[in-house]
């Protein structure tokens, strides 16, 4: 950390070249864009069925599965395994920042959790969520968090695909 601040203000350290420099600023886009994502959800009335963008709370959870992998790893006395190492490379995360950023503030329709009723009809996408959430849950530990939010994105555009298709 205090090689990355000194050649951030003083141009001093050979270890952060070029881009590596700025890549953690690209973490700031999440406050940002959850900013809008707040403010577009409180103003906007086409949200009462379902959200328009990823909810911020998704986003959060989403980005909480890496901290706990990495207190996981370090904290059974384990070294991180050569997909930690990927997943956590500056690149690689700011991948993940900058497409899920997006998906707060952009106009795909994501289905919401709320019952009406307890019967199938009507809530099937809803079912099937909550049971593959507790089969990933069940299989894979601190990693369900961000598959959890991944598989709810895939479902949404996967029933909004089906319900475009059935509108033709």
């Amino acid at each position: 950390m205090a090689n990355w601040k000194n050649a951030l203000l003083y141009g001093s350290s050979k270890v952060y070249v070029g881009y590596y420099l700025w890549v953690p600023f690209i973490a700031l886009l999440i406050p940002v864009f959850s900013l809008f994502r707040l403010a577009k959800f409180n103003i906007d009335t086409r949200q009462s069925e379902s959200f328009l963008g990823l909810p911020t709370p998704a986003n959060t959870l989403f980005f909480t599965t890496f901290v706990l992998a990495l207190s996981y790893y370090f904290n059974t006395g384990g070294y991180p395994t050569y997909f930690i190492t990927v997943l956590f490379e500056p690149i690689f995360l700011s991948v993940f920042i900058v497409s899920m950023s997006y998906a707060l503030v952009t106009e795909i329709p994501l289905f919401a959790l709320k019952l009406k009723s307890f019967k199938w009809k009507g809530n099937e996408i809803r079912y099937i969520f909550i049971l593959l959430s507790f089969v990933l849950i069940l299989s894979t530990g601190v990693w369900s968090i961000a598959l959890i939010v991944f598989l709810y994105l895939v479902l949404s555009i996967l029933v909004n695909q089906s319900q475009t298709i059935k509108n033709k």
